[in-house]
């Protein structure tokens, strides 16, 4: 069966071609996927009148496993509730909403992702309830369009809140209320970026089957957050997309961006484990083996940052791609371990993803520098645009701790997992006492994508980077 009619189970997809390159990348103009490429300037914070308000949330403090031999990680340990505070501050872009939530999740409740998934999970005791990613992710639903959204008089709101019930508002043919395509937050010119909270929501949305989180919150019910990942679903479906089925980073035109490995195949993925629907599984696969193909360059074994006018390779893209591998497999795995069946299909392309992100991280941990870093942009003679990133390094240590784990039969040289934990040591010696992650990237693209060492830029991405690596390793014990 080919890709692009595996990819089209839920609905018929129009096929999209690729619109012609802009006048910004043939002049070589750098636009982040992030930030609208007509107005640069546009800040979330203005969007409608509305603005996106941190919420006050109280992060614990978290515990090592002991079996792991590291000062360094038993520093990250005590540091960590600090750094995630300092995350949950500065986020405010959808993408880093997104990796926010998500990273709250890995390392304070595993079970709620498929690293450690638990289906039965949203009836646990209140005082397991996973309350400051909820409040994030509520928060971060400031700007969702609400119109047609189930109410407590909509045919079905009231008899859907179990799984299978949710689960109906995930597709167009089956859900009791009309779905509208609304992205769940504004994604700045950026498809795939939105899609980053799907995952988020969707637990919102299982939890706000309870009255006591629904009432404590002052949530809406959690039909009405299925909806809204239905909406999303189906913005995503109907996104531009090539003769191949591959689906845009980009709203409207055709482009690919490293980025998008994290931002899309994950989030059909975690639907189709908690709702056991094997076909968004085969969505999310296709989706990554088909970025994947496009974007890595197999002279060198590491991926570019986009498909066209920014085709070098980009230390913290590698991360997004590496990272959305493994969520994707993860989620394979574990939709296999509750017992359904997965076709042979689906084998081979686990073990061809597999195959694959052995051999980046390999290349990827033989470019560290004198720092343990792995250089911003590799294999290019620009000292500027060379220097070690913390951020990207932090994302790609992250991976291979959670590709050790999940991976178990793959074959990794005692030499890749020691360069891997001195990566591991690199970024940890780039955390100030105040809990902010140094060398960074400059996550916006101001003026390039570049580290200025010795400068004070922050990057949420980088602060919850830290927190899913250091999830990963204590997954990983090692």
């Amino acid at each position: 069966m080919s890709l692009l009619v595996r990819l089209l189970p839920l609905a018929a997809l129009a096929s999209v071609g690729a619109s012609p390159i802009s006048s910004d990348h043939l002049s070589g103009r750098l636009v982040h996927p992030h930030i609208n490429r007509n107005n640069h300037a546009r800040s979330i914070e203005t969007r409608g009148g509305t603005a996106y308000v941190p919420p006050n949330v109280n992060l614990s403090s978290v515990q090592p496993n002991s079996a792991i031999n590291s000062a360094a990680y038993h520093n990250l340990s005590n540091q960590l509730p600090v750094i995630l505070s300092n995350a949950v501050s500065t986020s405010n872009h959808s993408w880093e909403l997104g990796t926010l939530v998500e990273t709250l999740l890995e390392v304070y409740n595993p079970e709620l992702t498929p690293f450690g998934w638990n289906p039965n999970v949203a009836n646990c005791d209140t005082s397991q309830v996973p309350w400051a990613a909820l409040q994030i992710i509520l928060a971060s639903l400031y700007e969702t369009n609400w119109t047609g959204a189930p109410s407590s008089g909509s045919p079905g709101a009231n008899s859907s809140s179990s799984l299978q019930g949710l689960a109906n508002y995930l597709n167009s043919s089956t859900s009791p209320t009309a779905l509208t395509g609304a992205t769940l937050i504004d994604g700045d010119g950026a498809l795939g970026d939105p899609c980053s909270l799907g995952s988020g929501v969707w637990v919102l949305a299982q939890f706000c089957t309870r009255d006591d989180v629904r009432n404590a919150l002052g949530a809406k019910s959690g039909e009405s957050y299925a909806w809204a990942v239905g909406n999303q679903l189906q913005h995503l479906e109907s996104g531009t997309r090539n003769d191949n089925g591959t689906i845009s980073q980009r709203e409207g035109y055709f482009e690919l961006w490293s980025d998008m490995g994290f931002m899309i195949p994950p989030f059909p993925a975690y639907l189709g484990l908690s709702t056991g629907n094997q076909a968004l599984l085969n969505i999310s696969l296709a989706q990554w083996l088909l970025e994947s193909s496009a974007l890595l360059d197999t002279t060198v074994n590491i991926f570019r940052h986009i498909n066209d006018w920014d085709a070098r390779l980009w230390a913290t893209g590698n991360g997004w791609m590496l990272y959305g591998a493994v969520r994707v497999l993860a989620s394979v795995q574990s939709y296999s371990s509750s017992g359904s069946a997965t076709d042979n299909a689906i084998s081979s392309e686990v073990a061809q993803i597999q195959t694959t992100l052995s051999g980046v991280f390999t290349a990827l941990f033989n470019q560290l520098d004198n720092n343990s870093l792995i250089p911003d942009y590799m294999n290019q003679p620009n000292a500027t645009l060379a220097i070690g990133d913390s951020s990207g390094t932090a994302l790609t240590v992250a991976a291979f701790y959670r590709f050790l784990s999940v991976c178990s039969t793959a074959s990794v040289s005692d030499s890749v997992k020691s360069l891997a934990s001195k990566a591991f040591d690199g970024v940890v010696a780039q955390i100030d006492s105040n809990g902010w992650l140094g060398n960074v990237v400059d996550p916006l693209g101001t003026n390039g994508w570049v580290v200025y060492p010795g400068s004070n830029i922050r990057s949420p991405e980088g602060q919850s980077f830290v927190g899913l690596m250091w999830a990963a390793r204590t997954a990983a014990g090692i």
